[in-house]
């Protein structure tokens, strides 16, 4: 019994913890664990709240790949989360629906929302991106 109670209570610790990867040029992947799953993109050297505004990306995201140059992203738009707060799309985009997203990290420009998988790979290949989502 003593097992079982230390195990329960090890994986609620464990299951809280947040999840953060650096990406290049000053962005960072965050996961936070709780009670409600958020998981963003966000520009951490953002000098204004609104330049991380215009260079974030929201919740929920559901996949994302990256190079020194690029961060491609799919995400699952929820307004109600609290990472959508303030970010400037948050009023067209359509909750539950999919977008995508590109950020060139160098430029610190955000491309997107794409509702169209096709407009966003017909974006990668303009931009000559070689990641694949």
């Amino acid at each position: 019994m003593k097992y079982i109670i230390l195990f329960g209570l090890m994986f609620s610790i464990v299951g809280c913890w947040d999840i953060q990867e650096e990406l290049p040029n000053g962005y960072k992947y965050i996961s936070e664990q709780g009670s409600i799953e958020y998981q963003y993109i966000i520009y951490e050297k953002a000098t204004s709240l609104i330049k991380q505004e215009n260079n974030a990306i929201p919740c929920k995201i559901l996949d994302y790949k990256f190079n020194k140059k690029y961060i491609l992203a799919k995400i699952k738009f929820h307004y109600d989360m609290d990472c959508a707060v303030g970010f400037e799309e948050s009023k067209i985009l359509i909750e539950g629906k999919i977008y995508y997203y590109i950020i060139d990290t160098q430029k610190n420009v955000r491309y997107g929302a794409y509702k169209d998988k096709r407009d966003f790979d017909n974006k990668i290949k303009e931009l000559k991106i070689e990641l694949k989502l």
